[in-house]
């Protein structure tokens, strides 16, 4: 791939990336692996949730995108990862075998970095999920000796916490200040490789932020609501990824509840902000970010 000069990256122009689908199959093998709730597992009880169908986990939306982005024109103006994601937002949910297209545009540039903003759409029009990013260039200079000590640097200890009840968190249960585990799980020694080619995200494998983000939503969902008491996570901001995942990685984490009200709109809902942080297990920190998940009451 040829390396483009800053003057050949088309700023301000939206650049169309084609479009995906995502089968039943497709979901539900994903679901499985690091989703599992039953909206993203089981078609017959998705009827049953909040959407009423089987819908893509919104982890496995942002691979499918990204892997699109880095496969067409836009991607050779991207170096092999994310470096931090601004916001990511989900307005609806994908189905299966819903054409779903992809567009890119590069907004400006900063201290070797590119900030995007990738969006995807439905076949009618309807903005899906949004994406405010920053990637290195892929025309950057290596990384200083400064930039490998903050990534190589161990991440303080994780504070104290509790571990949720067997039963899954409600929204009661989520009371601001409140700390929970997470995890752990073991890497295998080809699930990198082996998520790339199956679900997508940055094509490095070695460096492929979206099975990150991956791993923190199952050891999230697998700790605090394995019986489906979260709706949906609408709104992720400030998603960083300080050094890669790898294989053989002990990932560990904690959530910390940062506020929580009921909804508005819904007597049987509220709405919880969570900080998520995740650690391999040299402790070094490999994935962190705040997001607003749709909680039911008891």
């Amino acid at each position: 791939m040829t390396r483009p000069g800053v003057d050949e990256i088309p700023w301000g122009t939206e650049i169309d990336c084609g479009q995906f689908s995502l089968s039943e199959g497709d979901i539900v093998a994903f679901g499985e692996r690091y989703d599992p709730q039953t909206l993203h597992t089981d078609p017959v009880a998705a009827k049953r949730s909040h959407f009423g169908r089987l819908i893509a986990s919104g982890a496995h939306t942002m691979s499918a995108i990204h892997a699109l982005v880095h496969r067409c024109a836009a991607g050779k103006h991207l170096s092999a990862g994310c470096a931090a994601v601004s916001e990511m937002k989900l307005f609806s949910p994908v189905s299966a075998n819903s054409p779903v297209r992809v567009s890119h545009l590069c907004i400006s540039s900063s201290s070797n970095r590119i900030n995007c903003r990738t969006q995807a759409f439905s076949p009618d029009g309807n903005l899906l999920a949004s994406i405010t990013a920053q990637y290195p260039m892929a025309f950057a200079e290596p990384a200083s000796a400064a930039d490998r000590e903050e990534i190589d640097t161990p991440s303080p200890p994780l504070p104290p916490h509790f571990e949720a009840p067997a039963e899954g968190l409600w929204f009661e249960d989520c009371v601001p200040g409140a700390q929970f585990g997470l995890g752990p799980i073991r890497i295998g020694p080809t699930e990198p490789q082996d998520f790339t080619r199956r679900f997508g995200g940055t094509p490095n494998p070695y460096r492929n932020e979206w099975f990150a983000f991956s791993l923190a939503t199952k050891v999230l969902v697998q700790s605090m609501w394995k019986n489906g008491h979260a709706v949906a996570g609408a709104t992720v901001t400030d998603l960083r990824f300080p050094r890669p995942t790898r294989a053989g990685d002990l990932f560990v984490g904690t959530v910390t509840v940062q506020s929580a009200r009921p909804s508005r709109s819904k007597s049987d809902l509220g709405l919880v902000e969570l900080l998520v942080s995740t650690t391999s297990g040299d402790g070094s920190m490999v994935c962190v970010y705040q997001i607003s998940v749709i909680v039911k009451k008891r």
